[in-house]
């Protein structure tokens, strides 16, 4: 009975590890194909994943200027993920949001994006975490503490 346990949690481990699979570019969806040529124009892939965590696959594009893309399973960009040395171009957000942080945050720049199901989350290289709805209508802002960690992005 125990041998039986154990190959059967084996098995599950084995069928967790294989939930992301390293793909070829050609293979994500045309529209996340669309995004990376219109907003990252300038740079190249270095890798492609494909996860099947969730009942739809998502996505994750490194590209080799370090940064980082999340697509949903019909290529929908739900995050862009930079640093304070590498911003995300203006061109991801629209001009509403670019016009309020440009107003509000000049002397900062985005080192984050990220859109759910009812909102989108823009992160600063100042620590200061803004959040609009889907109409890009300011909703509140928050400062992350220097010494905290700067949370994970939500799905």
């Amino acid at each position: 009975m125990k041998k039986y346990v154990y190959l059967i949690l084996l098995t599950l481990i084995f069928i967790a590890c294989d939930s992301k699979k390293v793909i070829d570019f050609e293979t994500l969806p045309s529209t996340a194909k669309l995004y990376i040529q219109k907003h990252f124009s300038t740079t190249d892939y270095k890798r492609v994943v494909k996860d099947r965590d969730s009942a739809l696959p998502t996505y994750e594009v490194l590209l080799y200027s370090d940064y980082i893309l999340r697509f949903d399973h019909t290529g929908n960009c739900l995050q862009v993920k930079g640093n304070d040395l590498l911003p995300i171009p203006k061109s991801v957000i629209s001009a509403k949001i670019d016009k309020y942080i440009t107003e509000y945050y000049f002397n900062t720049r985005m080192v984050s994006w990220e859109k759910n199901a009812t909102q989108q989350i823009i992160t600063l290289s100042s620590r200061v975490v803004i959040y609009f709805n889907l109409k890009d209508e300011f909703i509140k802002s928050e400062t992350i503490p220097f010494d905290a960690e700067i949370p994970p992005l939500q799905n």
